[in-house]
């Protein structure tokens, strides 16, 4: 247990992609914060906009900027080079469009000094729209199996066991990557961001992560999460072949038999996602080659349904 009064340093590792119309009120929402004892490293991966330009008024010692030397096509690398120029003793990641909302930091903080040996604490959040408008009040109410195994240990916080989180995360990725803070031993410990993937490079992470930690959920809602169009998190089916690498690269690691089980049954639904949509895009080859993968798994009458909508 940490000392009494002792304030760790939180870094918060922004990467940046043409971010300009938000960085303004994503810098103001965590100036604003009540915790003070914070750097903010903002990376940005060669953005062709002003975000430069937006970010340059707020520099300071505690606000620093990096340039990638190349777009690198994800936030992995950008992510990466701001948790090793980093300082601190915990990593918070937040997105360049999210808002943090009044207290985020130090409940966050709080938390993991009442919890310290957990490896992950994350919490609820909103959604939002490109012009602010509130979307979900609760982006997380859906997801109610997630909280089924949590174990409460104080007012609004839960702890979920290290097999229990994975199993978790193998029913849907419950992580807000703007909610989580991560003390920086554990990156010493688990290894960095995949910079192989260009997404779903988080939920690669929170999986390694479960592996060998408990997770820490505070159940209230203390960001905002910009829901962009055009953006990686709403691409719908194509999203399901970044799930698919990430939860094959899960099954040549050495698992117990019921992670091996959640695995596959999170691969059969992402397989027949994935099906769906190469039907809907006229790829029907490749999407009989995933039902058929997905049902060698689990075989289904949903399945042989799938595959005969291929010849439809």
């Amino acid at each position: 247990m940490p000392s009494k009064g002792y304030q760790p340093r939180v870094s918060i590792v922004i990467p940046v992609y043409n971010a300009e119309k938000y960085l303004v009120k994503t810098l103001n929402s965590i100036l604003d914060q009540s915790y003070k004892n914070i750097e903010v490293i903002l990376v940005d991966d060669c953005s062709t906009d002003r975000s430069k330009a937006v970010i340059e008024p707020f520099l300071n010692d505690t606000i620093k900027y990096y340039c990638e030397s190349k777009n690198n096509g994800g936030p992995a690398v950008p992510r990466n080079t701001g948790i090793r120029k980093s300082k601190g003793d915990l990593v918070m990641l937040f997105d360049s469009d999210d808002i943090m909302l009044s207290g985020k930091v130090e409940k966050s903080v709080s938390a993991f000094m009442a919890s310290p040996n957990v490896g992950l604490v994350c919490t609820g959040f909103q959604s939002i729209g490109l012009n602010g408008e509130l979307l979900n009040e609760d982006y997380l109410s859906d997801y109610q199996t997630f909280r089924v195994d949590f174990t409460p240990v104080s007012n609004g916080e839960y702890k979920l066991s290290s097999p229990d989180a994975y199993k978790a995360l193998c029913l849907s990725n419950f992580v807000g990557t703007s909610s989580v803070v991560i003390p920086r031993k554990v990156f010493e410990d688990v290894g960095y961001f995949d910079e192989a993937l260009s997404n779903c490079d988080d939920a690669d992470m929170w999986y390694r992560i479960a592996l060998k930690y408990d997770f820490l959920f505070i159940d209230h809602i203390l960001h905002q999460y910009r829901i962009n169009p055009g953006g990686i998190s709403s691409r719908g089916g194509k999203n399901a072949l970044s799930r698919i690498v990430v939860h094959e690269k899960q099954l040549k690691l050495e698992q117990n038999k019921e992670n091996l089980l959640a695995i596959n049954c999170s691969l059969v639904r992402n397989y027949l996602s994935l099906a769906r949509f190469y039907i809907d895009t006229n790829r029907s080859l490749d999407a009989r080659k995933l039902i058929i993968k997905a049902f060698c798994i689990t075989p289904s009458i949903s399945a042989v349904k799938l595959f005969i909508k291929t010849f439809v």
